[in-house]
């Protein structure tokens, strides 16, 4: 029985752990999303479809490991079918409605088609819009950057859901659309307008659409891609996100481009985390007790996210995330993206360093600059029996 017990409780405190680790904020990751199209095959579950994607996405990054470790998760913002004919339907109406402008004929013709029994309700596709706006916020607070890989009627999806982005809980209203700064969407065999965070028509936008793809009898954007695979226009076959854009070597070849370029904007977005005090410690060194700075942190757009753990300032600004720890201390750290572990002890360490972490640029925290301060000895005595000579004496504080 006690055996029994002991193997639960190590089974409850690593399942503990390993959900604290998913919930760390982390401004160095990111999360990449596939949005399906229409007509997705629902004999396989969506496990599996996110498996399939999981997959794709290390098999995209083979030669790249470096850039591969900065995705955090890969996963499926998901648009389960309702059916052909549902799913043409509610794509239809998305575009009229979202991407067109005619939101009142919208209305109408949705009426029309729930009355004559063709399709029950073009609000079927606002509960998996809602688990999709919900997840890239989820992502965002936790300091991912959120990339989305949009096939076909996804980009519908995505842009509506771009549109969502909104925070109720910003700090001012100038700021409720704050997490749209660290979203990016690729759009592939698009039928829409636009892509999320472009303007409408923007032929220059990061998609992908294939010649002969069907597709192009019903978007406004130019296709701005030979089909290898020649299949003829119109075709269904080029239309393919697995079989056809993730098969030609150069759609490949672009949709990892702008995958990798998107990942790169977010290393480059500023940090969600700004100084909110900096508590002075001290450590003796070279017979003196000398002081450094770590900082304490707070969410710059929504105060109801908080982060109360000591930050290691390398690079104050940069991104915040978690590493590993030799010091004792608490991990957190402020830096260059690229590290792992926080050291105090290394070669070559300088008398003035205190730590320092192991990222390309190996930035460091130094004892504060010790500051002297002279004065003239000159007090009331020196003047009264003017015996005692003023002199100038010096003060170091460290």
């Amino acid at each position: 029985m006690k055996t029994l017990l002991k193997i639960i409780s190590l089974l409850l405190l690593v399942s503990i752990s390993l959900f604290a680790d998913t919930q760390k904020i982390d401004e160095s990751k990111v999360d990449l999303y596939y949005a399906n199209g229409i007509m997705i095959d629902m004999t396989i579950t969506k496990a599996k479809h996110e498996l399939r994607w999981k997959d794709t996405v290390k098999k995209l990054f083979l030669s790249n490991p470096e850039e591969y470790k900065k995705i955090a998760n890969a996963k499926i913002s998901y648009n389960a079918s309702q059916g052909f004919l549902d799913d043409l339907f509610e794509a239809t109406e998305q575009a009229i409605s979202n991407e067109w402008g005619w939101e009142e004929f919208s209305k109408q013709l949705r009426t029309f088609l729930e009355t004559v029994n063709v399709q029950e309700s073009y609000d079927s596709h606002i509960p998996d819009l809602t688990k999709q706006v919900e997840a890239y916020k989820e992502s965002i607070k936790l300091g991912h950057g959120v990339i989305v890989v949009a096939h076909s009627q996804g980009n519908y999806y995505t842009n509506e859901a771009y549109e969502l982005l909104k925070d109720e809980n910003s700090n001012a209203t100038a700021d409720e659309y704050w997490m749209q700064d660290y979203f990016s969407m690729i759009g592939v065999a698009i039928p829409a307008n636009h892509v999320a965070g472009y303007a409408v028509d923007d032929a220059t936008a990061p998609y992908v659409l294939f010649h002969d793809d069907f597709i192009n009898a019903v978007t406004p954007l130019p296709s701005n891609m030979q089909d290898p695979m020649q299949y003829g226009f119109p075709s269904i076959d080029a239309h393919d996100f697995y079989q056809s854009y993730l098969e030609a070597e150069n759609s490949k070849q672009k949709i990892y481009d702008y995958v990798l370029k998107a990942i790169h904007k977010h290393d480059y977005a500023v940090s969600q985390w700004e100084m909110a005090d900096i508590p002075i410690y001290k450590k003796s060194s070279g017979g003196h007790n000398r002081s450094y700075a770590l900082l304490k942190v707070k969410h710059k757009f929504d105060d109801s996210i908080v982060m109360n753990e000591t930050v290691y300032p390398f690079n104050a600004g940069q991104k915040l995330y978690h590493v590993m720890d030799t010091t004792g201390g608490s991990g957190w750290v402020q830096a260059s993206i690229g590290g792992t572990k926080v050291v105090d002890s290394w070669s070559g360490k300088a008398e003035d360093q205190v730590y320092k972490i192991d990222n390309n640029v190996s930035e460091t925290i130094n004892f504060a600059t010790p500051i002297t301060s002279c004065f003239t000895q000159d007090n009331f005595w020196n003047n009264f029996y003017k015996k005692i000579p003023a002199k100038e004496v010096c003060y170091t504080a460290y």
